[in-house]
């Protein structure tokens, strides 16, 4: 498990998916929240419109799936109880990214 700066987290998610043809998955959880304790987050490409996708899959059940076709809207979209990830961002811990 580790932590990164906001800045190195979007570089990482500034990559090219859709020329490079592959995809951005993280593994997170929110620190000392239950609920956010396994959650998922990435980018893909979507091939057929030649955009990425942003998105976020945050609790096992599927309930609170999420895709954006922005970086900024998936920055700032309030998810997290109210808060957006720029906002908790130092309660991130990365579990697993590739």
């Amino acid at each position: 498990m580790s932590k990164i700066s906001l800045k190195e987290f979007k570089k990482m998610m500034l990559y090219d998916v859709v020329e490079k043809n592959s995809c951005i998955e993280v593994n997170f959880c929110v620190d000392d929240c239950m609920e956010y304790d396994d959650c998922w987050l990435g980018k893909m490409p979507d091939l057929q419109k030649k955009q990425s996708i942003y998105w976020y899959g945050l609790v096992k059940d599927g309930s609170q799936a999420y895709d954006y076709n922005s970086l900024e809207e998936f920055l700032k979209v309030k998810i997290f109880n109210g808060k957006n990830i720029v906002e908790i961002w130092e309660s991130i811990t990365l579990i697993s990214y590739w």
